[in-house]
């Protein structure tokens, strides 16, 4: 790969510190990492655009355990995971810095609430509900209840939101504008316009299950199932014991189509070897790839040319064929899977079958993930991970017993 970096400030690596999960599988990372682990799908054949309506194959979250009035899903799933990653990092020993900055990712925002502010009857219910339509009161009440006075802000990249997010988040930390980043991704809800449209488009299928349909750099793949999901996550500089760190990001757009990337895969090629220089690395160092994995023949052919520009791969995985494609929620998704799997001393998830030549074994110490992240309108992110499994001494512990 050519030397393709940017002029930038040097980052040290990021400590996630921990994560909060809602998925198809149910509330909670538990629900997540047991899912995963059963090995079968979490979509569903039915009338999820509400009764009587066509029925097709989905991966929706499942309803919430209470009634938290009137909280749309999406509110409550938001809320859900920023505490569960927040009041995980808190038990690991994370302890915020005076500037932590929430970012919100999703490709289409709370359609329930933007749904309802339609409906309205009064003046005062018009009121209240506008201004719970709005991202930025979602990112004030997270804000507001642990005290955090760091930027916060709500941003869409399409499907690559959430890598894009780490991004932007990891930016704020180089130039000292935030201390650490609380990161969330979600898109829960779908519509009959949304749906039927995405499936005229090509790349969602209705008709079939995920696991049928979803075939990442098969050539019997067809695309995928939508998904409903919300992770979030919790990083900073700071030394601690996390077993994931993200070393580096990249973020692209190639401006080529507004449902398509370039067939030649040169803007993606430039921004995955961009990250992984600016990580300190050579592409020979990388062993895994965290796909974006969408089923789609474009996107297989794209990181198909990824893939071949790392020579020593020994694992790729991809989520959307268990989980549905949860938009800007999957790569958060996609991290706390990896790290849980690190933990546990589990393989990773979403494992690709062998037609991608991957050599056999089981990994073992700090291994070095490229995650990909793609959207509409030309949208590019990748993010370069280390993981260290239990066991193993942490990088941060290691160079303290260096010193």
């Amino acid at each position: 790969m050519p030397d393709t970096r940017l002029t930038s400030l040097r980052c040290p690596p990021l400590n996630m510190h921990g994560f909060g999960a809602v998925s198809a599988y149910g509330w909670g990372t538990k629900a997540l990492i047991e899912g995963l682990a059963g090995g079968h799908h979490a979509a569903t054949y039915g009338s999820h655009l509400g009764p009587g309506t066509v029925p097709f194959w989905m991966a929706p979250v499942p309803a919430p355990g209470e009634d938290n009035g009137e909280q749309t899903r999406y509110a409550e799933a938001v809320r859900y995971v920023a505490d569960e990653a927040i009041e995980s990092a808190l038990e690991s020993g994370w302890r915020p810095g005076p500037a932590v900055c929430v970012i919100l990712t999703s490709a289409r925002g709370d359609l329930e609430a933007s749904s309802d502010l339609h409906l309205s009857e009064s003046e005062l219910s018009l009121r209240r509900r506008y201004v719970r339509a709005l991202p930025s009161t979602l990112l004030s009440s997270v804000a507001q209840q642990y005290g955090f006075n760091g930027p916060s802000m709500f941003l869409s990249a399409a499907c690559a939101g959430g890598v894009t997010a780490l991004h932007v988040g990891r930016s704020l930390l180089m130039t000292g504008a935030a201390t650490d980043v609380v990161v969330i991704g979600a898109d829960i809800g779908v519509d009959h316009p949304s749906v039927h449209s995405l499936a005229a488009l090509g790349p969602l299928q209705l008709d079939e299950p995920p696991d049928r349909v979803c075939r990442p750099f098969d050539a019997s793949s067809k695309g995928f199932s939508i998904g409903e999901g919300a992770g979030a996550l919790v990083m900073s500089p700071r030394p601690s014991q996390a077993r994931t760190q993200l070393l580096a990001t990249a973020a692209a757009n190639d401006h080529y189509h507004a449902t398509s990337l370039r067939p030649d895969a040169s803007v993606a090629i430039a921004a995955a070897s961009r990250a992984i220089q600016d990580a300190g690395l050579d592409r020979h160092d990388v062993s895994g790839y965290l796909a974006h994995g969408s089923g789609t023949p474009q996107c297989s052919r794209l990181e198909s040319d990824v893939l071949r520009e790392l020579p020593n791969l020994r694992r790729v995985s991809a989520l959307k064929p268990l989980l549905g494609h949860c938009r800007s929620a999957s790569p958060i998704l996609e991290i706390a899977a990896l790290s849980a799997s690190a933990v546990e001393h589990l393989p990773p998830p979403g494992g690709l079958p062998s037609t991608l030549d991957q050599p056999d074994g089981a990994e073992s110490g700090v291994q070095h993930w490229l995650h990909a992240a793609f959207g509409f309108g030309g949208n590019i992110s990748f993010g370069v991970l280390r993981q260290t499994p239990a066991g193993d001494a942490t990088p941060a512990a290691a160079e303290t017993a260096a010193r």
